[in-house]
């Protein structure tokens, strides 16, 4: 891909209304200063705990799909297999996002070679890293995967 025009920020929910202010919030900012089109969906697995209320009340510009069981992470596959945009990007519901994140990941996918990347994780605080930069490659027709401590941040 040389060339991302779109994106979706999709966001997977179950129960989390605790979790929408911050995650929702910061997911609408990270995609108002993305370089290109980015859709905030959230994509809720029923939830009971008023989370789609709040979300459309409080969220009118983040799309809502609610998903007709609760499928866990594989309810994500029927949504992405109906997006349209360039590239999504899978979140949970109980994380926030820096306001620049999504333009770094984008950044990628200028190399054809590259069919998947990820964000630094850090604590709640923002001050560490709770995982290292993964890895993966296919070196004849194996799969490789590591982490690369070196380069933390």
């Amino acid at each position: 891909m040389n060339d991302v025009s779109s994106t979706c920020l999709l966001v997977l929910n179950h129960n989390g209304v605790e979790h929408l202010a911050d995650c929702l919030g910061s997911a609408v900012e990270a995609a108002r200063r993305a370089p290109s089109p980015v859709a905030v969906v959230l994509v809720d697995n029923c939830s009971t705990d008023g989370s789609i209320a709040f979300a459309r009340e409080r969220y009118p510009g983040v799309e809502v799909v609610v998903t007709p069981r609760n499928d866990f992470l594989f309810a994500l596959n029927d949504v992405v297999r109906r997006r349209r945009e360039d590239v999504v990007i899978i979140l949970n519901n109980d994380m926030r996002f820096a306001a620049d994140f999504v333009a770094p990941l984008l950044e990628h996918f200028h190399d054809p070679e590259v069919f998947a990347v990820g964000a630094s994780i850090l604590n709640w605080d923002g001050s560490e890293p709770t995982i290292a930069q993964r890895c993966a490659q296919v070196r004849k027709f194996w799969f490789y995967k590591w982490w690369n401590y070196a380069e933390q941040r």
